[in-house]
């Protein structure tokens, strides 16, 4: 967290507040179409695009296929809005990442686990230690916690992660974890 606002403190020294513009008009077309659930997919999108009336529809966000890929999605998206938080000083922005923290957590089951271990796994449990760690919240960092517990008790015998439990760790998946 202090790294990022000296990153965010050194732009606005160099002047470069002109790129605060375009990532907060990619954040507000996340917030846009973002489904009601709180979710951040292709299939979300074309929803809300549809509701919306958007003339030409807006294009695919390039998942491989219909439903795919929501997870890690979403969480790249949660990302996205934490780190923008300290430029969004009127708060524009945190109802979107409240609703998409919100269902990340709802995809999180009992045991930790979330229903993909590769890549998208990770980057969900990434997103909500960085919401957890911008917001304070307690039930939040629970949650992680117990994500945390799962994942190194999942480790392979090489002590790395892989697309399924148990296999042999490679250098892409274990570096996300």
């Amino acid at each position: 967290e202090q790294r990022r606002l000296e990153q965010l403190e050194k732009l606005r020294q160099r002047a470069a507040s002109g790129l605060l513009e375009p990532i907060a008009g990619g954040l507000a077309w996340l917030a846009l179409h973002q489904g009601e659930d709180g979710e951040i997919s292709d299939d979300a999108a074309a929803v809300r695009c549809n509701a919306v009336a958007h003339t030409p529809p807006c294009t695919s966000m390039g998942g491989v296929g219909k439903g795919q890929n929501k997870l890690s999605a979403t969480a790249l998206a949660v990302l996205a809005f934490v780190d923008f938080r300290d430029q969004d000083l009127a708060g524009l922005f945190e109802p979107s990442l409240g609703a998409a923290t919100g269902w990340l957590r709802r995809q999180m089951k009992k045991d930790g686990s979330f229903p993909s271990a590769g890549y998208e796994g990770a980057i969900a449990l990434m997103a909500l230690g960085q919401a957890a760690r911008a917001s304070g919240s307690k039930p939040l960092l629970a949650d992680v916690e117990r994500g945390l517990a799962f994942v190194a008790a999942k480790a392979s015998s090489d002590g790395g992660y892989r697309y399924r439990w148990g296999d042999l760790g490679d250098l892409s998946v274990t570096g996300w974890y």
